[in-house]
């Protein structure tokens, strides 16, 4: 079974996948875990396809992309957030390989394990959500994300600010996904919110849709 999960930076999507893919006695599922933006790193690493590929079809992303094929990623992350238009000419490329090479993923670890988590924040955009049987979104207030990325990533809060309106809305992922938690409390309430999921995960298999927990 395929989870695809999915949320705003700085929802708690990290924390749910690791509750997901702990042990049954834990409350988890066991699951293995393709993080998704660690994909698309690997996909645009030095003199890969993609990067070749973004190098001739996107000239204004050239000046962040070295002799050697290397991306700057900073400078890449400051020119597409700016730009809404490039940034999605950016991502129907880069996407274009993650998706293969999560597929390829997914057909290694089908054999041995019973759950697969997808952790994408780009879930819809990718196409991925295709990919699975049932797509949990994590989602929280904007104030309370700025201050988790502010914290967590070293940026000021215009920066933080700038990055979320670069993604979808928490209603758009709502409206999208299967189940949605909303994670706007302490930590403990939220673990024990994914740990609810975990429980209504092997019911959904029986067609039976789980419930929301925005609570």
């Amino acid at each position: 079974m395929i989870i695809g999960l999915t949320g705003n930076s700085g929802a708690g999507k990290t924390c749910a996948a690791r509750i997901i893919s702990g042990s049954v006695v834990s409350g988890g599922l066991a699951a293995a875990v393709i993080d998704c933006d660690g994909v698309a790193k690997d996909v645009t690493g030095i003199g890969s396809d993609c990067v070749h590929e973004i190098h001739a079809k996107m000239p204004r992303l050239r000046g962040a992309i070295s002799d050697k094929f290397s991306l700057n990623r900073a400078k890449i992350a400051e020119i597409v957030f700016a730009d809404i238009a490039l940034k999605q000419k950016y991502e129907r490329i880069v996407f274009k390989y993650v998706t293969a090479t999560i597929i390829k993923r997914i057909a290694e670890l089908q054999p041995e394990n019973e759950y697969i988590v997808l952790d994408a924040p780009t879930l819809f955009e990718a196409n991925a959500d295709k990919l699975c049987d049932i797509i949990l979104a994590v989602t929280a207030p904007s104030k309370t994300l700025i201050t988790r990325i502010v914290a967590r990533d070293s940026l000021t809060p215009e920066q933080a600010a700038l990055r979320l309106s670069a993604q979808k809305t928490a209603e758009y992922f709502s409206a999208k996904s299967d189940y949605v938690i909303l994670n706007d409390g302490e930590q403990k309430i939220f673990e024990r919110k994914v740990i609810d999921f975990c429980k209504q995960v092997p019911t959904y298999k029986t067609g039976t849709s789980p419930q929301t927990d925005t609570a």
